[in-house]
């Protein structure tokens, strides 16, 4: 379900920036769904990979690998789909790859290159 959240873009010595962003919400079932499948991905490939020399750093790379991503999975409540802000330095607009929405990121401004932080209040 596509939503619009309200953030605001802020740098050091700046007048902060209302943002708009529009995001994926993901319920529950879609976040556990997708975290058990990487799972499931990383228990069937751990054996292959740790069958090449030396065998235990590969396994606990694989599994360690699998956790991460699929925590990152489990904690992916809004997916950024765009960004609707300028930059608090110089005024033009910014942008961001689609991924996983952070209540706090830092967006970098393709025209002056400088840093800011979108900060968005996300509903528990």
């Amino acid at each position: 379900m596509r939503v619009q959240l309200e953030g605001r873009l802020e740098a050091f010595g700046f007048e902060p920036r209302v943002a708009t962003i529009e995001a994926i919400a993901r319920p529950t079932s879609w976040r556990v769904t997708r975290a058990l499948i990487i799972a499931g991905i990383t228990i069937g490939v751990a054996p292959v990979v740790a069958i090449a020399p030396p065998h235990f750093p590969w396994l606990i790379g694989a599994l360690v690998t699998g956790s991460v991503l699929a925590g990152r999975r489990l904690s992916e409540r809004y997916t950024l789909r765009s960004i609707t802000s300028a930059c608090p330095r110089c005024g033009t607009s910014v942008s961001m790859e689609p991924g996983r929405l952070r209540s706090e990121q830092t967006v970098r401004c393709g025209s002056c290159g400088h840093d800011s932080t979108l900060t968005v209040a996300l509903e528990p």
